[in-house]
């Protein structure tokens, strides 16, 4: 995984780069029959930073004995700016659940354009964590499930495409 985001999720947190570390996909159960539909959604990425604002948890990835998710709130500051802080959860045993090392971090994300991969617009990123250099990846929300790149990269640096694997899912 060489991209930004979706290189993070399986980097040991005590590199600066993990903080924005990405979970397993999976999707959300939907209620039925009326009533609170969840957490509302978030309108459709291509360009637009509100589509990513909100809390977002990733889920349980299993390595060996141990398992972690990670927890990032994004905050527009602009029409393609957001602010991220991340909360990495780190847990003996395998099922993501019980007393959980926590480590957090905060970081800038910047849209700076647009391009087709996967069949869907997404928005190339550019992401800056404290005390590390910048990342290019992209990124897609549906409103409800969010998407990062897989390695492949093309000219300029952003993946060819997205790694639909894992996902983080709107809280």
């Amino acid at each position: 995984m060489s991209h930004a985001l979706a290189r993070l999720r399986r980097t040991p947190f005590a590199s600066a780069l993990l903080i924005a570390a990405l979970g397993a996909s999976a999707l959300l159960s939907a209620c039925g029959g009326g009533g609170d539909d969840g957490p509302k959604a978030n309108p459709s990425s291509s360009g637009n930073s509100a589509a990513y604002a909100g809390k977002w948890l990733g889920d349980c990835i299993v390595e060996g004995t141990n398992s972690y998710r990670t927890q990032l709130v994004f905050t527009a500051t602009s029409g393609t700016t957001l602010q991220v802080a991340t909360t990495y959860y780190d847990y003996t045993g395998t099922v993501c659940g019980g007393t959980a090392r926590l480590s957090s971090g905060t970081g800038q994300v910047s849209i700076v354009g647009t391009k087709t991969a996967s069949g869907v617009v997404v928005d190339k990123v550019n992401i800056t964590m404290s005390g590390s250099t910048m990342e290019k990846d992209i990124l897609y929300s549906d409103g409800r499930k969010m998407v990062t790149g897989d390695s492949s990269a093309d000219s300029a640096g952003y993946p060819n495409a997205l790694d639909n694997s894992f996902a983080f899912h709107l809280q």
